[in-house]
């Protein structure tokens, strides 16, 4: 998809390194993302997740998805289904078994800032990790503040989620995955 921007040398690298996986890289956004999903800011967090159903669903859909975690504002996200339905019991109509998390936590969150990778939230990918590929990494002492922003901006993604199933009328397609693809996932 063609939402970004001006990609350095060096979110290049992370991106073919890093991708799909739980890697979270903050891009300059194209102004076909809407301001409500970045909170008026010209920059968009882009993951590619490393599952089969997330891209079976990517592919039915074929839009791009502005999505949260799997998790209330400010709690941890849960690596067991059993964890994720009793925190959204009632809460969601639908909940797509994949198994347990293999990492078990969130995915780490970079912005390059002055072609010097910096982490924004601390994932499963280190400094370590980054190091070995660019040679360089900071951890931002505001990643908290950042971690924050991040909740903010997920009650918006869920919105936009929902804004578009009209705009691109992806309903009875997320309807006919749901119903066909997962259904036996979900009640196995």
């Amino acid at each position: 998809y063609d939402i970004t921007e001006d990609i350095t040398d060096v979110e290049q690298k992370l991106i073919d390194t890093f991708m799909p996986g739980p890697f979270t890289i903050i891009l300059k956004k194209k102004s076909i993302i809407p301001n409500c999903v970045t909170a008026n800011m010209d920059t968009v967090g882009i993951r590619v997740p490393d599952n089969t159903i997330a891209h079976k669903f990517l592919s039915i859909v074929n839009v791009p998805i502005a999505a949260p975690s799997a998790n209330i504002s400010s709690r941890p996200s849960g690596t067991k289904v059993e964890d994720i339905e009793e925190e959204f019991k009632d809460k969601v109509n639908y909940i797509i078994n994949g198994g347990e998390s293999k990492i078990g936590l969130e995915s780490t969150v970079i912005k390059v800032i002055d072609n010097i990778p910096t982490i924004l939230r601390p994932g499963k990918v280190t400094k370590e990790d980054i190091e070995r590929v660019i040679g360089v990494c900071n951890i931002s002492a505001l990643f908290l503040f950042s971690l924050a922003a991040f909740v903010i901006i997920s009650i918006e993604l869920l919105w936009i989620l929902l804004l578009f199933w009209d705009i691109f009328n992806i309903f009875e397609s997320l309807k006919f995955f749901v119903e066909s693809f997962l259904f036996e996932l979900i009640y196995i």
